[in-house]
């Protein structure tokens, strides 16, 4: 990055409609990061961007010491080595001009290296996937491929097992809206390829009203799943997955999941009952408005006993609403939204 774009990015950041309030501070200029993922070595982290109501999206590089990012795709020229043995679906990469990503997930493959799995919306309904390199001054970026996701449907959130089978979630099937996720029928479902399959296949019973945040288990036995409509989490036996799965009531909606260093599942989402918003969500002849400013919630859940502690909230606020995600880095959690032009991030309480 330029010495230009270093200082374009910290002076959005300072900038007088970026203020901080209360205990949030921001990082303004990234918009709609539904997601976040940090990079090996926890120096950077990755955002992307949905792009609501634009062209396209983009996936953003964030420096955590200093606040700087820059817009890596469809910024600057993509590196590509396409490994069609592991991911056959696409020889080239997506679209610049139609390209939005939504869910991430990190695979660490070495002390600076991983591999990144992105949940996109472009000429394709894909999973992308990126080799990461975070041994230089700035990360490095490598298309390898695409796993392309049934016909018809679009992907939320992704994770991949340790035996290296990918699971998407969706949100809507189709005929399905987000009124029959607020009144609790089921829209979605999670999506499993194991290493080699052809395709993705519904995993039996993960049908659940608004499937959204995802990640699989450390022990590869099984996953833990959003169930936005329910306010829960809930914890599926891949070898077993009509089994009565585990479920852990929340007091806001989920939305992204993701595990810390600890070994904690965070969780992070809108508040629920919001008196600015007249309270709950509600359908209102078959539309759901999610555009009122709600407050936010951040909480961990111990894999183990699916106990839950919270960890922050917050109020609404008009320029930081639609919180869709909280990343523990450090000693700092940082903050992304579906529906926001920045970032947050505050000191741990």
């Amino acid at each position: 990055m330029s010495v230009l774009g270093l200082v374009m990015a910290v002076t959005l950041a300072g900038a007088p409609d970026c203020v901080s309030r209360g205990e949030l501070q921001f990082v303004c200029g990234v918009e709609d990061a539904e997601d976040l993922a940090i990079l090996p070595g926890g120096a950077w982290i990755v955002a992307s961007g949905m792009g609501r109501d634009k062209p396209h999206g983009a996936l953003h590089v964030v420096n955590v010491a200093t606040k700087a990012w820059r817009r890596w795709y469809p910024d600057e020229p993509l590196a590509a080595r396409p490994d069609l043995a592991a991911f056959p679906d696409c020889q080239a990469p997506p679209d610049p001009k139609r390209f939005w990503s939504q869910g991430l997930h990190l695979k660490i493959t070495g002390p600076t290296s991983a591999r990144l799995y992105v949940a996109s919306h472009a000429e394709r309904e894909a999973i992308e996937v990126f080799d990461v390199d975070t041994a230089g001054a700035e990360p490095a970026f490598t298309w390898r491929g695409c796993l392309r996701m049934p016909p018809g449907l679009a992907a939320n959130s992704v994770a991949v097992t340790p035996g290296g089978a990918v699971l998407a979630s969706v949100l809507f099937l189709p005929g399905r809206t987000m009124a029959d996720n607020v009144e609790r029928r089921p829209t979605g479902g999670v999506y499993r390829r194991a290493p080699g399959a052809a395709a993705f296949a519904l995993v039996p019973g993960s049908e659940l009203p608004g499937d959204n945040g995802l990640e699989a288990t450390p022990d590869g036995e099984g996953f833990f799943v959003v169930a936005w409509g329910l306010q829960a989490v809930y914890r599926f036996d891949l070898d077993r997955p009509r089994a009565a799965p585990g479920v852990v009531a929340l007091a806001f909606h989920p939305d992204n999941i993701h595990w810390d260093a600890e070994g904690r599942l965070i969780a992070a989402g809108m508040v629920a009952d919001e008196p600015a918003c007249g309270g709950p969500f509600r359908a209102v002849e078959g539309k759901v408005d999610l555009a009122c400013h709600r407050g936010w919630a951040v909480a961990a859940i111990d894999p183990a006993t699916l106990a839950v502690t919270p960890i922050a909230s917050g109020p609404a606020d008009p320029d930081f609403s639609n919180v869709s995600t909280g990343l523990v880095v450090g000693d700092e959690l940082w903050l992304g939204s579906f529906r926001a032009s920045r970032l947050a991030w505050r000191k741990l309480p």
